[in-house]
Protein backbone atom coordinates (compact mmCIF):
# COMPACT_ATOMS: atom_id res chain seq x y z
CA UNK A 1 0.00 0.00 0.00
CA UNK A 2 2.98 2.26 0.54
CA UNK A 3 3.92 1.77 -3.12
CA UNK A 4 0.49 2.99 -4.28
CA UNK A 5 -0.37 6.18 -2.36
CA UNK A 6 -3.41 6.89 -4.60
CA UNK A 7 -4.90 3.43 -4.07
CA UNK A 8 -8.61 3.59 -3.29
CA UNK A 9 -9.89 0.04 -3.88
CA UNK A 10 -8.42 -3.45 -3.42
CA UNK A 11 -10.31 -6.51 -4.60
CA UNK A 12 -9.32 -10.12 -4.19
CA UNK A 13 -10.35 -12.72 -6.81
CA UNK A 14 -10.98 -15.28 -4.08
CA UNK A 15 -13.46 -16.17 -1.39
CA UNK A 16 -11.63 -14.55 1.51
CA UNK A 17 -9.28 -11.67 2.02
CA UNK A 18 -6.70 -13.15 4.41
CA UNK A 19 -3.88 -11.86 2.20
CA UNK A 20 -5.00 -8.24 2.48
CA UNK A 21 -4.11 -6.11 5.47
CA UNK A 22 -7.70 -5.03 6.17
CA UNK A 23 -6.95 -2.94 9.28
CA UNK A 24 -4.32 -0.99 7.32
CA UNK A 25 -6.67 -0.58 4.36
CA UNK A 26 -9.39 0.65 6.71
CA UNK A 27 -6.98 3.11 8.29
CA UNK A 28 -6.12 4.46 4.82
CA UNK A 29 -9.82 4.51 3.81
CA UNK A 30 -9.21 1.93 1.07
CA UNK A 31 -12.23 -0.18 0.12
CA UNK A 32 -11.59 -3.95 0.29
CA UNK A 33 -13.65 -6.39 -1.75
CA UNK A 34 -13.67 -10.08 -2.56
CA UNK A 35 -15.70 -12.55 -4.60
CA UNK A 36 -17.65 -14.73 -2.15
CA UNK A 37 -18.95 -18.04 -3.46
CA UNK A 38 -16.89 -17.70 -6.66
CA UNK A 39 -15.61 -21.27 -6.32
CA UNK A 40 -18.69 -23.01 -4.95
CA UNK A 41 -20.00 -24.44 -8.23
CA UNK A 42 -16.54 -25.23 -9.60
CA UNK A 43 -15.61 -27.11 -6.43
CA UNK A 44 -18.80 -29.12 -6.58
CA UNK A 45 -18.24 -29.93 -10.27
CA UNK A 46 -14.67 -31.07 -9.62
CA UNK A 47 -15.70 -33.19 -6.64
CA UNK A 48 -18.37 -34.89 -8.75
CA UNK A 49 -15.90 -35.48 -11.59
CA UNK A 50 -13.45 -37.12 -9.17
CA UNK A 51 -16.23 -39.24 -7.74
CA UNK A 52 -17.27 -40.43 -11.20
CA UNK A 53 -13.66 -41.10 -12.26
CA UNK A 54 -13.15 -43.24 -9.16
CA UNK A 55 -16.48 -45.03 -9.51
CA UNK A 56 -15.83 -45.86 -13.17
CA UNK A 57 -12.14 -46.70 -12.57
CA UNK A 58 -11.19 -44.21 -15.27
CA UNK A 59 -7.43 -44.28 -14.66
CA UNK A 60 -7.37 -48.08 -14.92
CA UNK A 61 -9.44 -47.92 -18.11
CA UNK A 62 -7.00 -45.45 -19.67
CA UNK A 63 -4.07 -47.72 -18.76
CA UNK A 64 -5.78 -50.67 -20.46
CA UNK A 65 -6.60 -48.61 -23.57
CA UNK A 66 -3.01 -47.38 -23.86
CA UNK A 67 -1.62 -50.91 -23.57
CA UNK A 68 -4.08 -52.22 -26.17
CA UNK A 69 -3.39 -49.34 -28.55
CA UNK A 70 0.33 -50.09 -28.35
CA UNK A 71 -0.25 -53.81 -28.87
CA UNK A 72 -2.42 -53.14 -31.92
CA UNK A 73 0.14 -50.85 -33.54
CA UNK A 74 -1.32 -47.53 -32.43
CA UNK A 75 0.78 -44.87 -30.77
CA UNK A 76 -0.89 -45.41 -27.38
CA UNK A 77 -0.76 -41.73 -26.39
CA UNK A 78 -4.17 -41.18 -24.83
CA UNK A 79 -2.84 -38.90 -22.07
CA UNK A 80 -1.42 -35.55 -23.03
Amino acid sequence: MDAAPNLRVVSNMAVGYDNIDVPEATRRKIIVGNTPEVLTETTADFAFALLMAAARRLVKAIDILEKEAGRLGGHGAIRS
